[in-house]
């Protein structure tokens, strides 16, 4: 069995620079990454780094703004991650996951609560039934709430092996100046991946 499609899909909430940089130029890996505006840090992840050679239109950058919050972070997930990894149809899904995006991380500003990442994990399980025979990896990367980040990661194995859990957890919104910020930035995605994928 050889992988000729791979998925690497990364939810750490800061861009993975080194791993884009590996798979730049294959089409063998379509890399997919959501994380925070990397204007800060680490400098790369911006929209309009979409591979080169072979593997151009097989990086996707989702650059959300700071303190995102819930709706829109599914939101981008459902609008462009889902549509792409369809088309792609890759024989794998491996999942890079940080859990610092979490409103309650000291290190990182998505704002996101334990219910997003237990629904992100439903969507991309989901998917891996759909176009991979559910052949899934998820590998844990980081995560700095001490009070949160072993239940997030015990709710994603839960979902992962199909035991009933859930972690209660308030939803933080995010202001109207962020959610515009975030609509717009879904729409910059989808406008550079058009010329590779079909988004609506």
């Amino acid at each position: 069995f050889r992988l000729n499609r791979i998925l690497v899909l990364d939810i750490d909430a800061h861009h993975g620079n080194g791993t884009q940089e590996a798979f730049y130029e294959t089409d063998k890996v379509l890399y997919m990454s959501f994380h925070q505006d990397p204007w800060d840090f680490p400098g790369t992840g911006f929209v309009d780094e979409i591979g080169e050679d072979e593997g151009l239109g097989y990086n996707v950058n989702i650059p959300l703004p700071l303190r995102t919050g819930d709706h829109i972070y599914l939101r981008a997930v459902k609008e462009i991650a889902v549509p792409i990894v369809r088309q792609y149809k890759p024989q794998i899904i491996l999942v890079s996951a940080g859990l610092d995006g979490h409103y309650t991380d000291p290190v990182a500003e998505l704002s996101l609560s334990a219910l997003c990442y237990q629904e992100v994990y439903r969507i991309l399980l989901d998917l891996a039934l759909e176009v991979c025979e559910g052949r899934f990896v998820s590998v844990l990367e980081g995560g700095y709430s001490l009070n949160f980040v072993g239940k997030i990661a015990t709710a994603a194995v839960a979902k992962m092996s199909g035991i009933p859990y859930t972690v209660n957890d308030n939803v933080p919104a995010p202001s109207k100046h962020v959610r515009i910020q975030g609509e717009k930035l879904i729409e910059k995605v989808k406008k550079a991946q058009r010329a590779f994928w079909n988004l609506d």
